[in-house]
């Protein structure tokens, strides 16, 4: 991964972390698989505390896969996860409710 690559995905889980509302996590225990065009990571929720890091997580509760800058625009506010999903930009696999509460929970 090259270290522009590198610098926007710390930007985007920076964010990711400064936006998670513990409040809306109450009771959600989940692993999230984000698979970009620039690396893979992941996201787990339990105990209304959040853990981000690269790579790959075991038997994830729903994958989601993107270009790395629509998830950039998703997260910024700018593409709407609703419509990206409906324009084949965001892919879900699992379980979708999990994807729909991440709007919830990381406020995008």
């Amino acid at each position: 991964m090259s270290s522009v690559s590198d610098e926007r995905m710390r930007e985007v889980i920076q964010k990711m972390l400064n936006n998670f509302n513990a409040e809306k996590a109450l009771g959600i225990v989940t692993r999230i698989q984000l698979n970009f065009t620039d690396g893979k990571y992941w996201v787990s929720i339990e105990n209304q505390q959040v853990n981000i890091g690269e790579g790959a997580i075991e038997n994830p509760d729903v994958t989601l896969s993107a270009d790395m800058q629509d998830y950039i625009d998703m997260i910024n506010g700018d593409l709407n996860p609703i419509m990206a999903f409906m324009s084949n930009k965001l892919r879900v696999e699992g379980n979708p409710s999990i994807a729909l509460k991440m709007q919830q929970i990381f406020g995008f």
